[in-house]
């Protein structure tokens, strides 16, 4: 990247000094009057000044201006923002010759922060002080009877090269972009008055930018950091405008944030640093956290003469930060720097870049969609042999059969806020890839997007996804038109798998790591408002509602798998549970208790909640029966504080393989391991075998009561799905699956289970193939 990036933007200097008399008395610039930095040229006199109050169209309607002076009150009316500029050219339309400004208390005559413009109002211009004139009786179109004469001569240049300054240090994510700037600009001079030093207005905040542009050469961040020192911030922003146009030619990395470094190290220290950013970004929260950053809510929005409103108008979070007021321009010289404020500042604002950059909220990103679609707006998909519409968003590529999905438009304005909903549930995995959604028109298309098998062995409807090839496919009854928008449901559902797959893979937990949990917390979010989430679990519930408090069992993750008991009800049970912290608690705390029960797999359902909320399991769950049941529940006390899903210190490959600290064990046999935790229940080994066209799987063990087995593909055993009892006694079990179905699957579970208790063995489908030919 080159250091020097050039525009084009226009320039004006004085010719001369410019000079105001009033009732024949010379008056002194910077003392009594100051040129507005859009003022027009010309040398006007008058022998009387009319007064237009603050100038606004409802002020001046009835006034006649031509060939008028006029005295304005620079001030705005509240919430009737109108800026001065914009009232200058009113007065002019209307026929005026000049304006004298009463200043605001913001930049008083002794400020020369805005200096000027390359574009002018067309309109001689000066503020003057309000002293001067007997404001206090003054009615709108009052005249007063001055003599008055104005000198200002500007020389103007309508187009000049210039010069953005900019530096790169890449980051460990290359994919993001932090920017940290500050305007170039000085304030310039005028003739026989001053060559303004600008120290630190803004000298102090260019020196920020260099002091942390060498600090992050030395210490690599967490994402890329460019360092900008923007021209013409003054003349209509040209510098970060130009910039922002020239930027992605020159990087792919999102921008998720950039810094505006003002006025760090004046005389005139603020109590703490003056911080405002984009309303709700992460940068802001970043900012309000900070005990050295005093912070203003809504602040972006007033500095339209600043580079952040055009960040702003980018939707770029971006903050503004000040230090000091060096409001005595002439005042701000080297020797007035305070370089103890200004090292502490940067090392403050250097903690709020590293935050941001650490800040999962601003983690995601995914690479831009690669599909160029044809003229009609369809693409050729090979698993099916012929084109499908589609269309592209943030996060996701959709294809789609035209002919009965309707509605993309919708499914476009809502589907990339998914992402974004699950994404937190799943804090932040840092996986890039694009996620390939396939709308079909039968089971078979359906398997076959979803990289399942081309011959299905269940007919039913529904999404299925592939972690490994970041797909989601959905498919409903063939043949009959659908909204795209009435798919939401299942697309947070499946997203929901592939996400929390590969956060767990970041953590070391491996792939297809505890699918049970994955449906029990893909129960619990995938709604578009809490309110629909409420009542399609309280629906479901109803029938566990009906029963005692007392009777309803919850020592493992799922209740018992009876025969007959739909998994989607025993899911909801314990997914309500997430649910029910997460509305009545805290949403933090809703996701920690997700992320608990896949870190903590051997804990008990009792255990988990204490460890998450502190508070009593039987307390806690009155509370979620009562709430279910339609009443008004107030929350427990609970401990609150931050939670990171910790990783697994010796990664493994739940695919099939098992980390040692896994509370998963190697059973004898070769082919599965398991988390044994009923008392008095042994697996002694876990063997399988081919007979003709037949898989033969028998379990040896010794239990001193009885058990319910279940051979299932998870989560929900669509196609494999069989049952039997393990009986008091030292005994072998065998059941039989026929081959061709278990390559239709690509997890394979087994469960021993009673009414108090779960007893997982997960099937190593790399040594199952080993053995069946």
């Amino acid at each position: 990247m080159d250091h020097l990036l050039s525009y084009q933007t226009n320039l004006a200097t004085y010719i001369d000094q410019p000079s105001i008399s009033l009732d024949g008395k010379p008056l002194t610039i910077l003392q009594d009057f100051k040129p507005h930095g859009s003022s027009g040229s010309g040398t006007i006199k008058g022998e009387s000044i009319l007064y237009a109050g603050m100038g606004y169209p409802e002020d001046i309607a009835s006034l006649n201006l031509k060939n008028q002076i006029v005295l304005m009150d620079a001030n705005t009316k509240p919430d009737k923002a109108m800026g001065v500029a914009d009232r200058m050219i009113l007065m002019k339309n209307k026929g005026a010759k000049a304006v004298l400004l009463l200043p605001t208390r913001f930049y008083p005559i002794h400020s020369y922060e805005r200096p000027l413009n390359g574009a002018e109002t067309g309109i001689v211009s000066l503020y003057i002080r309000e002293d001067l004139f007997d404001t206090a009786n003054l009615k709108v179109g009052d005249s007063l009877a001055k003599r008055i004469e104005i000198h200002v001569k500007i020389d103007r240049k309508s187009s000049v090269e210039a010069q953005n300054v900019v530096g790169f240090v890449p980051g460990k994510d290359p994919h993001r972009t932090v920017i940290v700037s500050a305007t170039l600009d000085g304030l310039g001079y005028i003739p026989n008055t001053a060559a303004f030093q600008s120290a630190s207005m803004n000298g102090s905040g260019v020196a920020a930018v260099l002091s942390l542009a060498r600090y992050y050469q030395e210490h690599q961040p967490e994402t890329n950091v460019l360092f900008a020192l923007f021209g013409s911030e003054t003349t209509n922003r040209d510098g970060v405008t130009s910039f922002l146009k020239q930027y992605s030619s020159l990087s792919k990395a999102k921008i998720i944030g950039a810094y505006n470094l003002f006025d760090l190290g004046g005389s005139e220290q603020f109590p703490k640093l003056y911080g405002t950013a984009t309303d709700g970004s992460p940068i802001a929260e970043s900012m309000k956290t900070s005990q050295d950053v005093a912070y203003t809510d809504h602040g972006v929005k007033e500095l339209y003469n600043f580079t952040n409103g055009v960040f702003e108008s980018k939707g770029i979070p971006n903050a503004f930060i000040r230090g000091s007021e060096s409001i005595d321009t002439l005042k701000d010289t080297i020797q007035a720097i305070n370089l103890s404020a200004l090292q502490k500042h940067i090392k403050t604002i250097q903690g709020l870049v590293d935050q941001l950059m650490k800040d999962p909220g601003y983690a995601l990103y995914v690479s831009p969609s690669s599909v160029t679609p044809d003229e009609r707006g369809m693409v050729y998909v090979p698993e099916v042999n012929h084109n499908m519409s589609f269309f592209s968003t943030e996060y996701f590529d959709v294809y789609y059969e035209a002919d009965r999905w309707k509605n993309p438009e919708g499914l476009a304005k809502k589907i990339d806020k998914v992402y974004e909903q699950i994404s937190w549930w799943n804090y932040f995995p840092q996986d890039h890839e694009r996620i390939k959604v396939y709308y079909t028109n039968s089971y078979e298309d359906n398997w076959a997007t979803a990289h399942r098998t081309p011959e299905p062995q269940n007919k039913t409807s529904g999404g299925l996804q592939s972690p490994d090839n970041h797909s989601i496919s959905v498919v409903y009854v063939p043949n009959v038109p659908e909204d795209l928008t009435n798919s939401l449901g299942t697309i947070y559902h499946e997203l929901n798998h592939n996400l929390v797959t590969y956060k767990l893979k970041e953590l070391g937990y491996g792939n297809g790591y505890k699918t049970e949990v994955q449906e029990i917390q893909g129960h619990a979010n995938n709604y578009e408002s809490q309110e629909m989430g409420y009542r399609a679990l309280r629906s479901s519930l109803a029938g566990l509602l009906q029963k005692p408090l007392s009777s309803i069992s919850w020592d493992r993750y799922v209740t018992d798998l009876e025969p007959g008991k739909e998994l989607d009800t025993t899911y909801n049970q314990s997914a309500s549970l997430i649910f029910y912290i997460y509305s009545k608690y805290d949403p933090e705390k809703g996701r920690e208790f997700a992320y608990r029960m896949y870190t903590e797999d051997n804990q008990p359902l009792k255990t988990i909640v204490k460890e998450t909320l502190g508070v009593d399991f039987d307390d806690f769950i009155t509370g979620w029966y009562d709430w279910f049941q339609g009443k008004e529940v107030t929350p427990l006390p609970y401990k609150k504080g931050a939670y990171s899903p910790p990783a697994r210190s010796a990664a493994g490959d739940h695919s099939g393989g098992t980390a040692s600290n896994s509370p998963f064990q190697a059973i004898a046999g070769n082919i599965a391991q398991g988390n044994i935790t009923s008392q008095g229940l042994k697996i002694s080994s876990v063997t399988v075998a081919q007979k003709g066209t037949d898989a033969i799987f028998s379990i040896a063990y010794t239990s001193q009561r009885e058990f319910s087995f279940l051979l299932f593909d998870p989560p929900n055993g669509n196609q494999i799905s069989v049952r039997d009892k393990v009986k008091p006694g030292t005994n072998k079990l065998q059941v039989k699956v026929p081959v061709s179905k278990l390559r239709s699957v690509e997890n394979l579970t087994m469960n021993l289970f009673d009414n108090s208790s779960n007893n997982f063995m997960s099937i190593d489908m790399n040594e199952l193939w080993k053995i069946l030919k």
